[in-house]
């Protein structure tokens, strides 16, 4: 009876395993600013469909839009956005300057 549940559970560990591959893409992508373009690219997928999941991924985390939001117009007017350990990541195609704290 063991051998077997353990069967079953590694082969539903498998049967999900692409799933959780590509749901953990997503919340990384997202974090590290990809568009539905980058993910389409790298899921193999129309770009109609990653931008459908990229929506359905925000709406239950409006406040991580928001925020993201936020860190963007903090670039564009001062030219970085800072860490939460205080350090200035910087973005070239901003012109203005910032000053390191």
């Amino acid at each position: 009876m063991l051998l077997f549940n353990l069967t079953v559970f590694l082969l539903m560990l498998d049967m999900y395993a692409s799933e959780r591959r590509k749901a953990k893409m997503l919340n990384f992508s997202i974090a590290y600013g990809k568009t539905p373009v980058g993910l389409a690219r790298d899921w193999k997928v129309l770009v109609n469909e990653s931008k459908e999941t990229v929506k359905r991924w925000y709406n239950g985390r409006e406040e991580v839009l928001r925020w993201q939001e936020a860190r963007k117009k903090e670039a564009r007017s001062i030219g970085c956005v800072y860490t939460l350990l205080g350090r200035a990541r910087t973005f070239p195609s901003t012109k203005k300057r910032y000053s390191v704290t």
